[in-house]
């Protein structure tokens, strides 16, 4: 089970991550691609932006990498490192090579909401069924979904992977794919901080509707053109015209121990989500951009009082926690405060981050899957926090100290980016986050295979800072209790959960329920060779036992095939998502509830004249008992009986 959950939860996330490839040869002596004339070469940050990408390409085995860095009246740093193309060996170039930037193309919608506010056709907290005409966004917990809810990622909708089961020749419109994709609403607006693609595609299919015009259209006229970035395009790589078609850096994958050219996401209709590609010179116009708080070289988009919206928070804590503002991830950072977004596009990893008091913006990406967003990530951080320390900026630790009474926090949490109905709940139900208290007066966080000690923060009730500088902040109900987890991310929250809503509760179950399930066959066999059943009933009990027993056995090996496909699924595949493997083995879900009910139907037989021990009729009855627990509590996990996606 714990396998499957790694292998799924990923995609769910929009990409699969490689297994980690043998070393290739220092990146030393492959091609950097500096950036214009006008870029200052003696900048301090330069010299520390190589060595840095060149380390990080080393460990990661990354075949091209983009970087800008900016202060907002002049670029800083703008390199390209590698290969755009590993098997022709083309250069990256920082001028002209296109990376696609994943979700960083949801600060585009946001801008553009905040254009159309301005403009006086968009109100931030209207019920957005106000704007919509193709359909509508049901109701639920007597609240309207608003522009401010899906801006700040808490319009509660469940997270689906139907966004990407579009290719990029389908025909339907934005409106039509919102439509047929809507997801369930699971938590009130502004509950739960839970990010969502969905959300995010309805936000643009509302400013194109406010607007008047389609959103690659508005885009392109109304946000590309006057901040003169040529070079970014929403259009997807395989639909490309010459010359940006030439210009698209390749997404590789790993292979038998070489980077190859991989099959791109696609995502459709929902493109305003995460398909803009863009270069390292556009995206240092777009960051100096938000550094003048909405004005590029004398063009000016939004006032600023109209930006500053931008990058307040609305729902999620306090802004010394990591949260969202309106559509910008907001944390803080050794104390500076950090406002930006991440993307991936399965073959691309990129990542902007901008520090607006200290006058910085930094993109990178990079053109692999393998190396995930480890690498973009955590580059933007070290070259903001060097920023600072040539600004003379002393990092600020959050006045950190051990506290007593921490075990209210520990526990199970589970990420809330993840379906509610639909099959793909059995495939995200790994514990995103485990916390325990230490004796030390500290938290241990473990965070998939990695854990970090949190300490708590000084006069901030509930937050939690480790030696990295990420922090994470804990939510409560109307009670006090303690029910959920905000990450560093800003834009994920993690519920608290036990008893059925636990991981654990179905691992225990289900482990039962197989122990039970061979050492009913073995009992068979046993018997089968050596004691002859001496009734009537104790055959049917014995028959019943042996057919649900195999009916189980059945189940775990389509279970087995189903995870050997899902296995080699990344994000290109999701267009034919399902496989008919992961079909077969909902279907098969059925198979274990008949066998369930068998076993039942064979408990009065079995304690009626069956002429067993005292024993072996316990047994039988835990068997019975385990497998009908098993049946149900998967069916509540929606192995089976739920829609595939």
């Amino acid at each position: 089970m714990t396998l499957l959950i790694r292998w799924i939860a990923l995609p769910m996330l929009l990409a699969l991550v490689a297994a980690a490839p043998a070393r290739e040869p220092s990146p030393a002596a492959e091609p950097v691609s500096p950036g214009p004339t006008a870029q200052a070469p003696a900048d301090p940050l330069l010299g520390f932006a190589d060595g840095l990408v060149a380390a990080y390409r080393y460990d990661k085995n990354l075949p091209g990498l983009t970087l800008a860095v900016t202060a907002p009246d002049a670029v800083r740093v703008l390199r390209g490192y590698g290969y755009a193309d590993a098997e022709s060996g083309a250069p990256v170039d920082p001028q002209t090579t296109l990376f696609r930037i994943g979700s960083i193309s949801k600060t585009f919608i946001w801008t553009a909401a905040m254009m159309q506010v301005e403009a006086g056709r968009l109100d931030l907290d209207a019920d957005v069924n106000d704007y919509l005409d193709a359909f509508e966004i049901e109701a639920a917990f007597d609240a309207p979904v608003t522009m401010r809810h899906l801006m700040t990622h808490t319009a509660g909708f469940e997270d689906s992977i139907k966004v990407f089961t579009f290719a990029d020749d389908d025909p339907r419109s934005l409106a039509r794919a919102l439509a047929e994709t809507r997801p369930a609403r699971v938590h009130p607006p502004g509950a739960r901080t839970s990010y969502s693609n969905w959300g995010s595609a309805l936000a643009a299919h509302i400013v194109e509707q406010v607007a008047g015009k389609a959103f690659a259209d508005l885009l392109a006229e109304d946000l590309l053109a006057p901040l003169g970035m040529a070079n970014t395009t929403i259009v997807a790589p395989a639909r490309l015209e010459a010359p940006l078609a030439e210009q698209m850096a390749t997404g590789h994958e790993y292979s038998d121990g070489r980077h190859l050219a991989g099959e791109p996401m696609q995502i459709g209709p929902f493109a305003p989500a995460g398909a803009i590609a863009s270069t390292a010179a556009d995206m240092a116009r777009w960051m100096r951009f938000h550094l003048n708080r909405g004005e590029l070289e004398g063009v000016r988009l939004l006032s600023p009082e109209t930006h500053a919206v931008l990058w307040q928070r609305a729902f999620d804590g306090p802004e010394a926690a990591s949260g969202v503002s309106h559509g910008f991830q907001s944390r803080t950072l050794r104390g500076i405060r950090v406002v930006g977004h991440g993307g991936s596009t399965g073959m691309f990893n990129s990542n902007m981050m901008l520090a607006p008091d200290l006058g910085i913006g930094v993109f990178v990406s990079q053109n692999s899957g393998q190396g995930g967003y480890a690498a973009v990530g955590a580059i933007t951080d070290r070259l903001i926090e060097r920023a600072a320390e040539l600004a003379g900026v002393a990092p600020v630790s959050g006045a950190l100290r051990p506290a007593e009474g921490l075990s209210d926090y520990a526990g199970a949490y589970i990420n809330n980016r993840r379906s509610f109905t639909t099959m793909m709940r059995a495939f995200a139900m790994s514990v995103s986050m485990s916390v325990e208290a230490t004796d030390d007066g500290e938290l241990l966080v473990h965070d998939g295979e990695t854990a970090y000690r949190y300490a708590p923060v000084e006069g901030a009730p509930d937050l939690f800072e480790n030696a990295r500088g990420a922090r994470i902040r804990f939510v409560r109900d109307a009670d006090g209790a303690v029910v959920a987890l905000q990450d560093h991310s800003g834009v994920h929250s993690h519920e608290r959960v036990a008893g059925v809503e636990s991981p654990a509760t179905v691992g225990v179950i289900a482990g039962a329920a197989i122990l039970l399930t061979l050492t009913t066959l073995l009992g068979f066999w046993r018997r089968f060779r050596q004691v002859p059943e001496r009734s009537a009933a104790g055959r049917r009990a014995a028959l019943a036992a042996f057919v649900a027993a195999c009916m189980v056995l059945l189940y775990i090996a389509f279970g087995i095939v189903a995870l050997i496909a899902l296995s080699s699924l990344d994000a290109a595949d999701f267009t034919t998502y399902p496989p008919g493997s992961v079909q077969a083995f909902a279907f098969a879900g059925y198979g274990l509830a008949a066998a369930a009910a068998l076993a039942l139907f064979g408990l009065w037989p079995a304690w009626r004249g069956s002429n067993w021990g005292v024993f072996r009729r316990l047994h039988y009855s835990a068997f019975a008992l385990a497998l009908a627990a098993m049946a149900w509590i998967l069916w509540r996990w929606n192995f089976y009986g739920a829609p595939y996606i």
